[in-house]
Formats: C-alpha cells, sequence, structure tokens
C-alpha cells in the first residue's frame, strides 16, 4: 500500500505535509474541525449559563421573561440576543424588581451605560439597609429615582455614618426613613462640609438639640441649603424687617421650610403686601413671629381671598390690619369649611352683620373654635337669654369643664 503511486490530486499537497503523511493514498485529515451548527447554540447557552452564575439551564428559559432576582440571567441573555441593548447584571437585577425604565434611565445618564456595581456586595445590601431602616420597596425605587448618586453610595463610608450622625442628633429611625424619603440627596452631603456647620449655625441661632432635630425631620432640604447664599442672608433680612434672635429662631423651629423660600418670589412682595394694608413694622413682625407659616402662603390663592372675605364681612381696612397682627392662623382656615360655615352660624342664632364683624374684630379667635363647641356655647347662653357677642367671646374662653 505504500508503495502504490499517489493520486494526481495529491501531488497538490506541499511538500512537508506530504513528508509527514506517510499513508499514500489516503485521504489527508482537515486543516480545520467545523462543529455541527446544531451544536452551536446548546454550547452558547451553557456558557453564558456559566459566566451569569446558573445553578441549572433550561430550554423553556430561553426567551421567557420571569418575575424576580431568578430571571436576571434570563434577561441579560434575552436582551444580549436581540441586539437592541447592552445590559449590564445590576440593570437586569433592578428591572427584574420592577424599577421604570425612567429610573432606569436616570441611572444610566448618571452612571453611563455601563452602569454595572456589585450586586451581591453592594446593591442588594444597600437596598436592604434601606429596608431595615423603614423605606419600602416602591419608596426606595422612589428615592433612587429621585437621587440616583444613592445607588452608588458607600453602605460603611456614607450611608451608616450619616444615620448614626442623624440618631445622635436625636432622629429616630422613622424619622430618617421619612426625612431620606423627603430629601434623598441628603445621604451624599458631607459631615464636616454640610450638615455639622449647618448645627453649629442653627445652635448659635438659639435653637437647641430637640429643635434642630426637628426641624431637619420636617424639612431635611435644609441640610442641602447654603449657609453663605442662603441661611444667612434670610437671617439678615428678617434681622431687618425687625425680628430679633429669638423670634427668628422660634420661627424656623416651628416653621423651617421658612428656610427654603425665596426672598424675592415670597417674604419680599409679602411684607410689601402686609404693608399696603395698613400693616405697621411692629405688626408685621408679630404676625410673622406668631405665624411663621403665612409666609409659605400663596398671596393670591389663600391671603388675598381671605382678606376680601372680612372685608365683606364688614370689618374695615384698620380692623383686617389688627386680626392678622393678633391672628394671622384666620389665613390658614378654609374659607369654606370653616370661616363661612361658623359666619353663617352666628347669623342663624340672631347676630346682626354688624355684630358678627365686631365679634371677629374684637375676638377673631373665634372662628378656631370647633362647629361643636361654638353651638354648645350659643345654646347655653340662648337658653339664659343671654346670648349676645360679649357673653359668647366670654363663654368661649371657659373649658367645657
Amino acid at each position: 500500500l505504500l508503495e502504490s503511486p499517489r493520486p494526481a490530486r495529491s501531488r497538490r499537497v506541499r511538500e512537508p505535509f506530504a513528508a509527514a503523511w506517510p499513508f499514500g493514498s489516503m485521504r489527508r485529515p482537515p486543516t480545520r474541525t467545523a462543529l455541527p451548527p446544531w451544536l452551536l447554540l446548546p454550547l452558547c447557552i451553557a456558557a453564558a449559563a456559566a459566566l451569569s452564575g446558573w445553578r441549572s439551564c433550561s430550554w423553556i428559559m430561553i426567551g421567557r421573561s420571569l418575575s424576580g432576582p431568578s430571571s436576571v440571567s434570563s434577561r441579560i441573555l434575552a436582551r444580549s440576543s436581540s441586539g437592541t441593548d447592552d445590559v449590564t447584571t445590576a440593570e437586569a437585577y433592578l428591572e427584574s424588581l420592577g424599577w421604570s425604565e425612567d429610573t432606569m434611565h436616570k441611572l444610566k445618564s448618571r452612571y453611563g451605560r455601563k452602569f454595572n456595581p456589585n450586586v451581591d456586595g453592594s446593591v442588594k445590601p444597600l437596598l436592604k439597609w434601606l429596608g431595615d431602616l423603614g423605606l419600602s420597596d416602591q419608596q426606595v425605587h422612589l428615592s433612587v429615582g429621585r437621587h440616583p448618586k444613592l445607588i452608588g453610595l458607600s453602605l460603611e463610608h456614607n450611608l451608616k455614618p450619616f444615620a448614626r450622625w442623624l440618631e445622635d442628633l436625636g432622629l429616630d429611625k422613622p424619622q430618617i426613613a421619612k426625612a431620606i424619603i423627603r430629601f434623598p440627596s441628603m445621604c451624599g452631603l458631607s459631615l464636616q462640609a454640610n450638615l455639622k456647620p449647618l448645627v453649629l449655625w442653627l445652635e448659635d441661632l438659639g435653637l437647641d438639640k430637640p429643635q434642630i432635630a426637628k426641624a431637619i425631620g420636617r424639612f431635611p432640604s435644609m441640610c442641602g441649603l447654603s449657609l453663605e447664599a442662603n441661611l444667612k442672608p434670610f437671617v439678615q433680612w428678617l434681622e431687618g424687617v425687625g425680628l430679633d434672635k429669638p423670634q427668628i429662631a422660634k420661627a424656623i423651629g416651628r416653621f423651617p421650610n421658612m428656610c427654603g423660600l425665596s426672598l424675592e418670589a415670597n417674604f419680599k412682595p409679602l411684607v410689601l403686601w402686609l404693608e399696603d394694608l395698613g400693616l405697621d413694622k411692629p405688626q408685621i413682625v408679630q404676625a410673622i413671629a406668631r405665624r411663621p407659616m403665612m409666609c409659605g402662603l400663596s398671596l393670591e390663592a389663600n391671603l388675598k381671598p381671605r382678606v376680601q372675605w372680612l372685608l365683606d364681612v364688614g370689618l374695615d381696612k384698620t380692623q383686617v390690619a389688627k386680626v392678622i397682627a393678633s391672628h394671622p392662623h384666620i389665613f390658614s382656615y378654609s374659607l369654606d369649611a370653616n370661616l363661612k360655615p361658623k359666619v353663617r352660624l352666628l347669623g342663624e342664632r340672631g347676630f346682626a352683620q354688624a355684630e358678627i364683624a365686631r365679634t371677629l374684630a374684637t375676638d377673631p379667635n373665634i372662628v378656631s373654635y370647633s362647629p361643636k363647641r361654638l353651638r354648645h356655647h350659643m345654646d347655653v347662653l340662648g337658653a339664659q337669654g343671654i346670648l349676645n357677642a360679649a357673653s359668647l367671646r366670654n363663654a368661649m374662653k371657659l373649658t367645657d369643664a
């Protein structure tokens, strides 16, 4: 067999190969081995399963969307094979939790298309810590959507020290959770550059530790305000209006949201409007100190309609100015659910319009009593035949006991 002449086609074989192949006319081996096409897909699936950490791989899972963290790998395969997007493990995990496309888009905008923090070492512990703090899954989702940087913060170097500092300040876990929900950006603020200087400034202003904790819990956005650009100019302006430090500290303690209001859009228009109504500087100071919440009310939607209502009842501008200075709470009462029904009740019990106006001007606090208590006292006074404006004012100051 070895001595038989080779076929003509074997002459085309290069000499090194011909010398190395001793089997004469037998067919030379192919230069490469091609796998059958039907074998390629199972091998690709097995490789993907090994890389993504599947414990098992099933043909049923291919092209099928599962709910829950176990579908992370199938999501990656489905989206990668379709060529629509290069999904990372972190993205697939968060999508499996039901996070919206809008939130995922914000995360990509913040971290780039390759948003891929370590799921087991970073993302899952962070979400668990937020859940243990008191945030629901939906609240975590919304918080990250509002502040995408939250998902990239270090649990040990950022979030836990931040929470411990708030606890030392006096906030409990539910208050911390509520603060994060309201202002998730505060988690990324620096203790040394933002939070501690803010607390020192509030203490210098006159707030004690419980007041500071309450203020931050009610208005956590305060932590993100600049001392030099926001807070200090705001306090200086209030001092220019006439409030002293104790009054400012008390106002911030009662309504910390006022720190975030605009001087140009809120405070200055309010003061100018009060001056046009006839309030002098001491009356304006008195009104703001007693009811700092009025600074956050809309002139058009809240303040002007109530002043017009007082004028329609029969008070003149001087009386309105005194009512605002002594009882600014009237701006917080609903016209349709509180003020108008109580005036209508007085009219039903025989009070003339002029007497109602005089009652409101003399004792505007009468509109702060509940309708039930107001009716009870008028029934008692009416049964004794002594129901009038003076007796009603005196009776309302008594306790039901």
